[in-house]
């Protein structure tokens, strides 16, 4: 007789689940095998689970003794299928009643205690996309799953806990809710700037890629990180997608964070693997994929590796990342925020009123065109800060209260609900940013405007692409004052954002 229990693989490729197959026979010597492309974790379990069994008093049965993990053809990795094996024996050994819609996951100790395993909330909400309705996971794993629900979770402490499942109560079985607590930790630590933070709240709300420039201390990076706080919570449906993401590679986020956009800041010395992602046994994703759903926020844009520079041509323009190699291939979605940064030149002071360059032409040229013109074409908003500043000044009349901040972020969601909305209404099914730029241009513009924009166009030689992107900008522009139709100085004020003037 074949006894059966479910797992699930840690491959992101992989999204079908594990069965384990055990077979139990009287003919030949006792044995036990474990076979089916396994890992050596997954061999050596066999020694954790006889352990387990002798260590809790449950006789290990002197049988032959084989078990599969189906399908065959995938490579099995990770210590969290021990647990799923045991029950497969213990259907066996003490006639345990479990349904194919359960699925165990665990790594088990010698003393038959059942351990905390890594991506478990990966594994959790990738079973719960298979359609399985009751999850058995480590009971120290718990705090790590409790923003997933409509789902079934069962912490357990030892294997024993496996013989008296159906008395164990499930841990979560309520649907969370999200908590929309609004944060203005960044922001508020920037003195005045009334503009500045109104350019970044446009680039927030219209999910416009924005590049500052400014001489070194004026605030750039204080800006990007600013960011943040505009940026609005997660859906349910995202935030289960961005945490998915982030268990998969190891990485645990905070109860207070589950529902926050993600923040990705890699450092210019960032290998091309480390921000597009690479492909080797284990598929893993760059930080254009972390970054999904928020920013990305690259400090020092000249000084990344070129290659990496133009890596993101694809991600910025596709929202979408595919890694492939000759077998396989694997996309991941990249619908996030730019917000770079550079100096004027390499030491920081080209042009500056009272401070000399010490670069030469030639070191001045090449810094710059380390940003190649289709990169350049793919960027929204180009903004200069000022680097002149007065703190009394600031302090008197300049200074953005606390509740014009809330009042800020406060529009910033609203514009993005506005555009949601519209994109839904239009485009029922699946759509993408070309046909929300189509939508803008049939709907949103006026005979008028449409001639304003070809003067433009000529006079600039703007790309078609950059005219999509101004004509978005000018419609975010415009929501932001409260119009649904883009008008004469939204435009301008969008043309000069871009760097047109």
């Amino acid at each position: 007789m074949i006894f059966y229990s479910r797992s699930i693989s840690t491959n992101i490729e992989h999204e079908i689940p594990i069965i384990i197959e055990t077979s139990v026979s009287d003919r030949g010597l006792p044995t036990f095998d474990i076979f089916g492309l396994v890992s050596k974790s997954i061999g050596e379990s066999k020694k954790r689970i006889i352990s387990a069994f002798e260590s809790c008093g449950v006789p290990f049965p002197l049988k032959n003794i084989n078990v599969n993990l189906s399908p065959a053809e995938l490579v099995k990795e990770g210590a969290h299928f021990d647990l799923a094996i045991s029950v497969s024996i213990l259907r066996y050994t003490h006639n345990l009643e479990i349904k194919d819609s359960d699925l165990f996951l665990g790594e088990l100790s010698l003393d038959g205690t059942v351990r905390k395993v890594t991506n478990v909330a990966y594994l959790c909400l990738k079973a719960k996309e298979l359609g399985f309705k009751r999850l058995f996971i480590p009971f120290e794993n718990l705090s790590d799953v409790h923003f997933i629900s409509d789902i079934e979770i069962y912490g357990l402490n030892s294997l024993l806990d496996t013989l008296n499942i159906h008395k164990i109560s499930p841990y979560f079985s309520k649907k969370n809710t999200i908590i929309q607590n609004i944060s203005t930790s960044f922001i508020e630590k920037i003195i005045g700037n009334n503009y500045e933070k109104k350019v970044l709240a446009y680039s927030i709300a219209g999910m416009h890629n924005l590049h500052l420039e400014g001489f070194p201390g004026v605030g750039k990076s204080m800006l990007a990180r600013a960011s943040q706080d505009f940026m609005p919570k997660l859906s349910q449906k995202d935030a289960y997608e961005v945490n998915k993401l982030f268990s998969y590679i190891g990485i645990t986020r905070k109860s207070s964070e589950i529902f926050n956009r993600p923040f990705r800041n890699p450092h210019s010395s960032s290998s091309y693997s480390a921000i597009l992602g690479t492909y080797g046994n284990k598929i893993y994703p760059g930080e254009v994929a972390l970054a999904n759903k928020g920013i990305l926020f690259l400090d020092e844009f000249p000084e990344f590796n070129k290659l990496v520079i133009e890596g993101l041509r694809g991600p910025l323009e596709d929202k979408y990342i595919c890694i492939s190699r000759a077998k396989s291939r694997f996309n991941f979605s990249c619908d996030f925020v730019m917000i770079s940064t550079s100096n004027p030149c390499k030491c920081g002071f080209f042009n500056h009123p009272k401070i000399s360059c010490k670069c030469s032409p030639q070191e001045i040229l090449r810094y710059r065109n380390k940003i190649s013109g289709p990169i350049l074409d793919r960027i929204d908003i180009f903004y200069k800060l000022n680097s002149s500043f007065n703190l009394k000044s600031s302090l008197e009349s300049n200074n953005y209260s606390y509740e014009s901040n809330l009042d800020l972020i406060s529009k910033v969601k609203q514009v993005r609900d506005y555009i949601e909305n519209e994109k839904q209404s239009m485009f029922s099914c699946n759509y993408n940013q070309n046909s929300w730029n189509n939508f803008v241009v049939q709907n949103k513009v006026s005979n008028k405007l449409s001639n304003t924009i070809n003067i433009a166009q000529e006079k600039y030689s703007i790309s078609p692409r950059k005219i999509f992107k101004l004509i978005n900008l000018s419609f975010t522009i415009s929501l932001f004052n409260k119009k649904e139709s883009i008008d004469n100085e939204s435009f301008f004020e969008a043309l000069t954002l871009a760097n047109y003037n």
